[in-house]
Parts: C-alpha cells; sequence; structure tokens
C-alpha cells in the first residue's frame, strides 16, 4: 500500500473434495453482487489477502485462478461509483463485471480514468471464455503445500473445484483502514 497497513483477520478454512468450484470468478468489495447499495465504500480502503496453503492445490483442485490487471479496471470501478461518474450496478460475478465495463457510456469513462483503453479491451478479450461457459485454466497458480498467493482482492479471481482431495487453507486479510470494514462481502468457506 505504501502506507501503514492493519491485519484485519487470520482465518483458516478447509474445502472439501467437490466436483463444483469453491468459488465461481468475482471480485471482492463489490458488495456481493446487491441489487441496490446505498452506502458506497470508499475504494481507497483496499484490502490485500495472503493465502497460505496447507495442501497441494493445482489446475481442477483447489487453486486459485486470477486475471492478471483486472485489480486496476476493479479499482475504477469502485472509484468512478463512489464519485458518481458511473451508475452502480450489479458486478461482483465475472459476467455482471464484463457487462458494466462493456456499457459504452461506461467503457468511455473508465478508458479516460485509466488512460489506457487497451487494458479494458485485453482483459475483454481474455474472459470471453465465461460467456461460453468454458473452464479456463490459463489464469490458474498451482502451488505446493507451504506455498503462498498475496492479492488485491479488487481482481477478479476464483477458487477452482477440488477434485483430487480437500483443500486446507490459512487466510490473512490487510487493510489499510483500522476500523472494521463492512463491503456486503461473506466469507466463503466450503
Amino acid at each position: 500500500f505504501n502506507k501503514k497497513s492493519y491485519l484485519k483477520y487470520i482465518d483458516g478454512y478447509c474445502s472439501l473434495k467437490s466436483d463444483s468450484e469453491i468459488i465461481p470468478w468475482h471480485t471482492d468489495q463489490a458488495y456481493s453482487g446487491k441489487k441496490e447499495v446505498t452506502n458506497f465504500v470508499d475504494p481507497d480502503h483496499a484490502n490485500l489477502k495472503f493465502f497460505i496453503y496447507l495442501t497441494n492445490v493445482s489446475s481442477e483442485n483447489g487453486c486459485m485462478s486470477y486475471i492478471p490487471g483486472s485489480h486496476k479496471i476493479g479499482y475504477a470501478i469502485r472509484k468512478l461509483i463512489f464519485e458518481r461518474k458511473i451508475e452502480y450496478s450489479m458486478y461482483w460475478n465475472l459476467k455482471d463485471f464484463r457487462k458494466l465495463i462493456s456499457d459504452k457510456k461506461n467503457f468511455r469513462v473508465l478508458k479516460s480514468y485509466l488512460n489506457d483503453e487497451n487494458i479494458i479491451e485485453d482483459f475483454l478479450n481474455k474472459t470471453q471464455f465465461i460467456d461460453k461457459n468454458e473452464n479456463n485454466s490459463e489464469f490458474d497458480y498451482n502451488m505446493n503445500a507451504g506455498g503462498a498467493i498475496i492479492f488485491d482482492e479488487g481482481g477478479v479471481h476464483r477458487g477452482s473445484k477440488t477434485l483430487k482431495n480437500r483443500r486446507l487453507v490459512l487466510r490473512y486479510l490487510y487493510s489499510i483502514t483500522k476500523s472494521n470494514l463492512d463491503t456486503g462481502n461473506k466469507l466463503y468457506n466450503k
């Protein structure tokens, strides 16, 4: 963050063996996909998550998948909604996220804010798989037990299926705010 940050929580959880994704493609700090939101959180109250895996993870076996650069678009969306420069609509899941940024008016405002049309176009091209209901492992991060991933939770990510074994994770959340954040996010423990 380049400024003082605070440990908000530490937890751990177990995802049981399953042929369902632990959590589908989504972005945190997006009000859990609520249809209507009236109290918008300052986007500069960002969070970083640390996942420390206690079991091996791989594609189709509990790994984190993260779309590089999506955190920049996610931040811009939160900032522009907070400043009332674009209208809020649901964007928690990847389909809604794409729909919000593909809207012509939103696209223009985001492009101007980001000062980089390519980041939006690249994201839209990379994520076309979601409209085809295809599984995409291009963004999977495979790790051995003891490995860790640190990520901006405002980017688009998911937890893949756990087809081989259960997944054990320690999770740390850091923020630049001292008080508890309530962005409507839920902790997903399967």
